[in-house]
C-alpha cells in the first residue's frame, strides 16, 4: 500500500513486517511505523483521522506532526534508546498536530520491531480526543460546582445581605466559565425564589 513493496522486498521481509502490512487496513485504529525521526508506513485509518494522504504522512519528520510544546530532543533520544534495545516505558498517550493546528489526542500501544531490516517502532493509535474534551469539561463543571457550593456556604455565614454577597458567587462563576453573562437564582427550602441576580457585559 502506501509504499508498495517489490516481490524481492517481500521475500526478505520478516514475519512481523509482513503481518503488519497484511492487517494494516483491516484495523479499526490508526497504525504508524516510525523509524528514527520519520513515519515510514501508515494505514488508511490514520490518514482518515489526520486528513492527510498516505504520501503526505509517509516520510514526514516527527517534528512536523507532534505538538510544538513537546521536548523533541528528549522524545527523539528516548526513541533512539528504545530502537537500540533499551527497555523504556512507552507513552500511553500521544498528541498529533494537524496542519490546521488542531490537536488529536491518541491512546498509544507500541513496540519495537524491525522494518526494512532496521529497528523501528509500530504504533497502534486510538482517537480519544472527544473523551479527553469531555473529561476536561466535567472537571471544569466539578470545579465550578465546588466554587458555587463554597460561595453559598459563605453567604449563609456572612453578616452581609444576600444581595451583597450574591455578587461574590457571580464573580466566581463568571471567572471560572469565562462567561460574559449569567443568571443566579437563590431559592429557599420550599423552592421559593429569594433572590435573582442577572449579570451581563463585564459582570460588574
Amino acid at each position: 500500500m502506501k509504499k508498495p513493496a517489490s516481490d524481492t522486498d517481500r521475500m526478505q521481509s520478516p514475519p512481523m513486517e509482513e503481518g503488519i502490512r497484511a492487517i494494516a487496513d483491516s484495523l479499526g485504529e490508526g497504525l504508524a511505523v516510525i523509524q528514527g525521526d520519520r513515519i515510514v508506513f501508515t494505514n488508511e485509518k490514520l490518514t482518515e483521522l489526520t486528513g492527510l494522504e498516505a504520501d503526505e504522512l509517509s516520510y514526514r519528520q516527527l517534528r512536523d506532526i507532534l505538538p510544538e510544546d513537546l521536548d523533541m530532543k528528549n522524545y527523539l533520544d528516548n526513541r533512539r534508546r528504545r530502537e537500540n534495545g533499551e527497555t523504556l516505558d512507552y507513552p500511553r498517550e500521544l498528541r498529533l498536530r494537524l496542519d490546521s493546528g488542531r490537536i488529536l489526542e491518541m491512546r498509544n500501544r507500541s513496540s519495537v520491531i524491525r522494518w526494512d531490516g532496521k529497528p523501528a517502532t509500530v504504533h497502534f493509535l486510538e482517537d480519544i480526543t472527544r473523551g479527553k474534551e469531555t473529561d476536561r469539561l466535567l472537571a471544569r463543571q466539578t470545579q465550578m460546582n465546588t466554587i458555587i457550593t463554597d460561595s453559598v456556604s459563605r453567604i449563609l455565614a456572612s453578616p452581609l445581605s444576600l444581595d451583597e454577597t450574591a455578587g461574590t458567587v457571580m464573580d466566581s462563576a463568571m471567572g471560572l466559565t469565562r462567561s460574559r453573562s449569567g443568571l443566579l437564582v437563590i431559592a429557599d427550602e420550599h423552592r421559593q425564589r429569594v433572590l435573582q441576580r442577572r449579570c451581563g457585559g463585564d459582570c460588574e
